[in-house]
C-alpha cells in the first residue's frame, strides 16, 4: 500500500531543512549549518524519491536521518532556546513518529491480509 502523504511529508521536511540551512548561513554565516542542513535536506529529498522504486529503503533512510537530527536539534533547542531549533526539533520528531506509525500500520495491514 502506497502512503503518498508520507512521501510528501518527507519531501517537505527535506525542503524545510534546506531553507533553514540557508537561513542559518544568511543570519549567522554558519558554513557548517549550510553544509550539514543542506546535505541532510538533499538526502531526505533523495530518500523521498527513492520510495517510488524502493519504499522500504527510502523510509528507513528517512527515519534514520530524522532520528539523528532529533538527537541534535532537541538538546540544541533546550540549550540555546532559539525558535528555529525548536521548529527543526519538532519537525524531526513529527517526521520520525509518522514514519514509525506508517511502518506499524503497514505491518498490521500485512498481517491481516495474510491471516496471521
Amino acid at each position: 500500500m502506497r502512503m503518498r502523504w508520507l512521501d510528501g511529508l518527507v519531501l517537505a521536511y527535506g525542503l524545510l531543512l534546506i531553507v533553514m540551512a540557508i537561513y542559518a548561513y544568511a543570519v549567522a554565516h554558519s558554513v557548517m549549518s549550510l553544509i550539514m542542513g543542506g546535505g541532510s535536506g538533499i538526502l531526505e529529498i533523495g530518500f523521498a524519491a527513492l520510495t517510488q522504486t524502493n519504499p522500504r529503503i527510502g523510509r528507513i533512510g528517512s527515519a534514520a536521518i530524522s532520528l539523528v537530527l532529533m538527537g541534535f536539534f532537541i538538546p540544541e533547542a533546550l540549550k540555546k532556546g532559539k525558535v528555529d531549533m525548536y521548529i527543526l526539533a519538532a519537525a524531526s520528531v513529527i517526521v520520525f513518529v509518522c514514519l514509525m506509525g506508517g511502518h506499524f500500520y503497514a505491518m498490521s495491514r500485512r498481517k491481516k491480509s495474510t491471516g496471521q
